[in-house]
């Protein structure tokens, strides 16, 4: 929880509410209002804001889970342990009680060290997945200023980190719902991939890793980014195969030179 309470007041797009330490507000509100602080404390209990949005959710499974794999050049085996969590969440607009947005998600981390830090690690990640999936739903980043190669992002703080990846899109026509005639939002047509160079408390600074030229053509609002979605199983899978064919070739040129002395 904290995790995420962080995570979305460092968008400086949200203001959180805290509902933890109610009977501590509790506690000093009835010594404002018994009279032992100035007059003008006692307006600012009239400020009080409700909520929006009330974001609720379950851990639906945690667990650890042995992977062991085969060594081809050696023959050994090799076994690593990995965390998985399933975690499902619900967005709820408090007036409506409609859930705006509903979804679980799904991690998997291997235990590098210490298998009493995998609970932690894996929660930090959760929240940091949790808290971007809700900032880029309801606000996509938009580039804000694009001056020669830099690309500047309106938002900063811990959401951006200097070499991570994202795709840029160029904002399109609207998409109107047949039967309600609502907004569902606009077409969005991918413009490449950018890379992060600087990050600020308020704004990131980028460069475009396929040659992207919008100086002349941009205007605010235009464009926007969302992160680059991948799949980790697969990832993995993927560079498994690659170590493993590496290997095959190393050894089938082995072999070809020992048939050469031969």
């Amino acid at each position: 929880t904290q995790g995420i309470n962080n995570y979305l007041v460092q968008t400086q797009k949200f203001t959180v509410l805290d509902r933890d330490f109610i009977s501590q507000v509790a506690s000093e509100k009835r010594g404002i209002l018994d009279g032992n602080t100035p007059p003008s404390e006692m307006a600012k209990i009239g400020n009080e804001i409700s909520a929006d949005f009330i974001l609720v959710g379950a851990v639906e499974d945690f667990y650890v889970k042995s992977k062991t794999k085969t060594i081809l050049a050696t023959g050994d085996s090799v076994t690593k342990e990995h965390v998985y969590m399933h975690l499902s969440y619900r967005l709820i607009d408090v007036v409506t009680k409609q859930i705006s947005f509903s979804n679980t998600l799904k991690a998997t981390m291997p235990i590098s060290s210490d298998r009493f830090e995998a609970d932690s690690k894996m929660t930090d990640k959760m929240a940091r997945s949790l808290g971007q999936e809700i900032l880029f739903s309801i606000y996509p980043v938009m580039v804000e200023k694009i001056k020669g190669v830099d690309i500047y992002l309106g938002m900063g703080g811990n959401q951006f980190q200097k070499g991570n990846t994202y795709e840029m899109f160029e904002k399109g026509e609207q998409i109107i719902d047949s039967y309600t005639n609502e907004v569902l939002g606009t077409t969005e047509t991918l413009v490449g991939t950018i890379e992060i160079t600087t990050v600020s408390s308020n704004y990131s600074k980028a460069k475009s890793t396929t040659n992207i030229n919008l100086s002349r053509s941009f205007e605010p609002g235009k464009y926007i980014v969302r992160p680059v979605t991948v799949d980790e199983e697969a990832a993995e899978k993927a560079k498994f195969q690659k170590a493993k064919k590496k290997i095959e070739e190393k050894r089938k040129k082995q072999k070809e030179s020992l048939d050469d002395d031969w």
